[in-house]
């Protein structure tokens, strides 16, 4: 059993794989390919199922930005590709899913994408980033000021240049 700082049993936050067979010939991979989207499960210390989420339900493969470029060749591939969770204040899940280069905000009540940061379905308007964006992160963190800190690859940047980088967030302005 998890426990949390105070002693009692923690509820644990995880990523699963949601396999699906798809027709990828139009985006050149093949008529028949396996492909992983990703769930994230919520589970209470006795084994209850107290969130469930989705990306098929909220990502299209349109959303996917780091499709390979052998896609039909391909063996294992994901389009999402989940690679941080943070559990907010607020109860929300802040997800970053580098297959997507998004940072997204996701409702603990309804499911709903709150906010998405980055990537083709990006809300925001990059304000004072020398980099204008980012590409490919990882670990994205809310800081206890309510800032959003994480690694960016720099996959998009010319030249291509890694950085931890620090946003504060307008989700009113949606800068």
């Amino acid at each position: 059993v998890l426990r949390s700082s105070d002693g009692t049993p923690a509820p644990v936050y995880l990523f699963g794989y949601d396999l699906r067979t798809l027709d990828l010939s139009a985006i050149g991979g093949r008529s028949s390919q396996l492909l992983a989207g990703h769930t994230i499960l919520g589970q209470s210390a006795d084994g209850a199922v107290a969130f469930r989420w989705s990306a098929w339900d909220h990502f299209t493969l349109a959303d996917w930005v780091t499709r390979p470029a052998n896609l039909a060749q391909a063996a294992a591939v994901d389009f999402d590709h989940p690679n941080s969770i943070e559990l907010e204040r607020d109860g929300s899940y802040v997800v970053s899913f580098a297959g997507l280069a998004q940072i997204v905000d996701i409702d603990p009540a309804t499911g709903a994408v709150r906010w998405r940061l980055g990537g083709r379905a990006n809300g925001f308007t990059m304000v004072g980033d020398p980099l204008d964006g980012f590409g490919i992160q990882h670990d994205a963190r809310m800081l206890p000021d309510g800032d959003l800190m994480f690694f960016d690859n720099g996959t998009f940047h010319n030249p291509p240049e890694s950085r931890a980088v620090e946003y504060r967030l307008d989700t009113l302005a949606m800068t």
